[in-house]
């Protein structure tokens, strides 16, 4: 597994950016990693971050 692999499995085990970071990894890498998997599951779930209310 790599290191975005990694990133990407510890926020599906509910790991918080800044928990990540401590634990080693780069934290440009998980700040972006986090971004684009946050967006994705708003997506997913139909909502827009860029839409008002």
């Amino acid at each position: 597994m790599n290191e975005v692999e990694e990133i990407k499995a510890l926020l599906y085990m509910d790991k918080t950016p800044q928990e990540i970071i401590t634990l080693g990894y780069p934290k440009d890498l998980v700040l972006q990693i986090f971004e684009r998997e946050f967006v994705n599951r708003l997506e997913e779930a139909g909502l827009d971050l860029w839409e008002p209310n």
